[in-house]
């Protein structure tokens, strides 16, 4: 070996060894930005082949890999001998020596975000007497039992009530599931209707059903898959208002014999729209009584309000009932129709920095996913970012 590559090679294991001086370091520094062609031996010492020291130089990076290991190192081969020291020094400590120090850049502290969880199945059944059972505090199993009637809160978020033999009008009562932002719930009601209650949404129901009509009350959105019963039509009173029980007339009242349909009816939107899925029903406005008869993939719309005609179109139903299915599914949606929903479920306050923006939305997204997830999605449109601040959103126009 050269002196001068010998010389080097002591260099570089002074570095590694943090025993190097400022000259010498200077030195090496000068050596390893020097251009230089001829290949140089590798000391035996050190490796007795390419092969062997190969394998000390990745186990060396292996054992430093929490280093930044920069691109800059190139000239490894054929100058293996010195440059492969080399190449050990500077994918760790040694390339910060090489390179200028760079200066300090101050870095504002990062706010911890608290994401956001998604809904899940929660509930507060309330009783005649006042009393109120909280559905998700409580262990599966019966919850109520007489003579002729059972409720049954079953393992798979739902809610059964269950009847034999003649139910007498002393066993009847009056029961209402009411569900809060943030959840969603299951009901079967004692003819084998079954109900979907989405977030922030109430339904009133007897505990069986007598006569010769069957009758519920719902507030917020409800999907409907209604047992049949040609000697019994079922009837659903629509109140947009979070009080049921009341006498007063209504928004609207929707009759079906066995049928799929999906009724939205919050109060922070403009109508009650009713979406026909299967079978037939006739939406009634009492307040006008005028009605229409849907069918399927129809929505009837009754603004509240003011006297104006029910709306009748052809809709997609997928969209509509996209909730029950676990999904948001936004077509041509805008932005505020979009943060209503995604409120509900999320249970958060949304705020906005200016006006939205006339942008519309179309996708799909999961209703598992943190509020996170959505906010992202939402965001490659461009034109609008969200901050998630403790339990609101606050949504702004243009891009981050």
């Amino acid at each position: 070996m050269e002196h001068s590559d010998k010389r080097y090679w002591e260099l570089a294991e002074k570095l590694l060894n943090n025993t190097i001086t400022p000259a010498e370091e200077k030195e090496l520094a000068d050596w390893y930005n020097t251009p230089q062609d001829e290949p140089v031996n590798i000391p035996s010492s050190f490796a007795s082949n390419e092969q062997e020291l190969e394998s000390r130089m990745l186990y060396y990076v292996q054992q430093h890999r929490q280093q930044p290991e920069p691109a800059v190192v190139r000239r490894l081969w054929p100058r293996v001998a010195v440059a492969a020291v080399i190449l050990l020094c500077i994918t760790t400590a040694a390339y910060w020596w090489l390179k200028p120090a760079p200066q300090p850049v101050a870095i504002a502290p990062q706010k911890e975000v608290q994401d956001i969880q998604p809904g899940s199945d929660k509930a507060v059944l309330t009783m005649p007497d006042g009393s109120r059972i909280v559905l998700d505090d409580v262990q599966n199993g019966t919850l109520r039992s007489q003579q002729h009637l059972q409720v049954v809160k079953q393992d798979s978020g739902q809610l059964t009530y269950k009847t034999s033999g003649n139910v007498s009008n002393a066993e009847i009562a009056w029961h209402t599931l009411s569900v809060p932002r943030g959840g969603q719930y299951q009901l079967v009601l004692s003819d084998g209707t079954k109900v979907w209650l989405n977030a922030a949404s109430g339904i009133r129901f007897p505990t069986a059903f007598t006569g010769h009509e069957r009758q519920v009350e719902i507030y917020g959105e409800a999907y409907f898959e209604v047992a049949k019963n040609a000697a019994m039509p079922f009837h659903v009173k629509v109140n947009k208002q979070t009080t049921l029980g009341d006498p007063a007339t209504g928004d609207a009242e929707i009759t079906v014999l066995g049928t799929h349909f999906n009724i939205n009816a919050y109060t922070d939107e403009a109508a009650v729209n009713t979406t026909l899925l299967e079978g037939s029903v006739r939406v009634a406005r009492p307040l006008t009584q005028s009605n229409v008869i849907l069918k399927p993939g129809q929505q009837a719309a009754v603004v509240s309000g003011n006297t104006a005609p029910i709306q009748v179109q052809t809709v997609d139903v997928e969209d509509v009932v996209a909730w029950k299915e676990g999904l948001f599914r936004f077509r041509k949606m805008n932005i505020e129709n979009v943060m209503r929903q995604v409120a509900r479920w999320y249970n958060v306050e949304v705020v906005y920095e200016g006006y939205p923006v006339n942008q519309h939305f179309n996708g799909v997204i999961a209703r598992n996913v943190p509020v996170s997830e959505v906010v992202k999605m939402l965001e490659l449109t461009r034109t609008m970012h969200f901050d998630i601040e403790g339990n609101k959103i606050v949504v702004k126009a243009g891009a981050r």
